[in-house]
């Protein structure tokens, strides 16, 4: 297997790996041995090694941090902001005129002139051209104070809102400033973190206990399944011995049968071969000896119940002998 560059042999780790002994404490935490986790057994610690592809990673994440730095620029701008609120708080234009009174005025006075009864009363000599003009002048003082009435109000109002604009300006530069500051201790946390991972994992035979493996095997391969094989067979192989014994007993018996078969077989056929030939006298009885000299003794016919050799109505003559090794020619 191939992981990261680093090729283990499982097969040849296989034997260590299914007698992996159990390490651990009195609370049944483990307990680091390099025989007893499977990255030290398959030999795969180099493969876990990362440090070369977080290296420019780290670089990175430090120069940005470098660049995080902004409190500088974030409070020259809270100040510029902040004298701009205070310049616009000293704009005034008409704070305290009351234009609603000179409005009034106004519109009495242009009300007086516009009354023909009541306009002689405004001369001390009456004259229509005079008072044409005066009203003429009344109606544009009147409009133009209602308009520097309507923009010393739009103004009060700008400038309130230009003042909690700038207020709220400051407000988030500072948020800014403190964002950023949790941006790069966040990064410097990264970074830290990425660290420990990577220290984590060449560490991580320290957490890859095999234990469990050996002790399975050791349970249930070793102890139950070849016990109980054992006390199987156990019971089975005497038996099996035994009548292993009788076959090749009876297997030798049967192979010595066929031997002597074959021998006495052979040895007829010789003795059938050499008659042929001349080279043994056929056998026969005579009455004195019952056998030819030089020949094997015959055997002699059985007499009649109550007689005996001599008597009365035997006839003692000549007759064939019989052989298994021999035939009369």
């Amino acid at each position: 297997i191939k992981i990261n560059d680093v090729t283990t042999d499982v097969v040849s780790s296989l034997e260590k790996i299914l007698k992996c002994p159990v390490s651990e404490d009195a609370n049944g935490h483990y307990i680091y041995t390099p025989d007893s986790n499977f990255i030290d057994i398959l030999n795969l610690i180099p493969a876990f090694n990362f440090s070369d592809e977080v290296k420019e990673p780290l670089e990175m994440l430090s120069n940005a941090t470098k660049k995080l730095l902004v409190t500088d620029e974030v409070k020259s701008a809270i100040n510029f902001t902040s004298v701009a609120r205070s310049l616009m708080a000293r704009v005034a234009i008409g704070a305290n005129y009351n234009f609603s009174h000179d409005a009034i005025k106004y519109r009495d006075t242009l009300a007086g002139l516009s009354n023909p009864t009541t306009a002689p009363t405004y001369y001390s000599t009456f004259n229509s051209a005079v008072n044409t003009a005066n009203i003429a002048r009344l109606n544009t003082l009147n409009q133009t104070n209602t308009e520097m009435w309507s923009e010393r109000d739009r103004l009060n109002f700008l400038k309130v809102q230009y003042n909690a604009s700038l207020l709220q300006t400051e407000q988030s530069s500072d948020g800014i400033d403190q964002a950023v500051n949790n941006s790069r201790d966040s990064i410097g946390t990264s970074i830290d973190n990425i660290l420990n991972m990577v220290t984590f994992i060449t560490t991580v035979n320290e957490y890859t206990p095999c234990g469990v493996i050996g002790k399975a095997y050791s349970n249930i391969w070793i102890t139950d399944f070849c016990q109980n094989t054992y006390e199987t067979i156990d019971g089975v192989v005497p038996g099996a011995i035994l009548c292993l014994i009788a076959m090749l007993l009876g297997f030798f018996l049967l192979v010595m049968m066929r031997e002597c078969i074959v021998i006495i077989h052979e040895e007829y056929d010789e003795s059938s071969q050499e008659i042929k030939m001349g080279e043994v006298e056929p056998r026969v009885f005579t009455a004195e000896t019952g056998i030819v000299a030089g020949t094997a003794p015959a055997p002699i016919s059985p007499l009649p119940i109550g007689h005996s050799p001599g008597s009365p109505g035997i006839s003692m003559q000549k007759s064939p002998a019989y052989s298994p090794n021999s035939r009369v020619v």
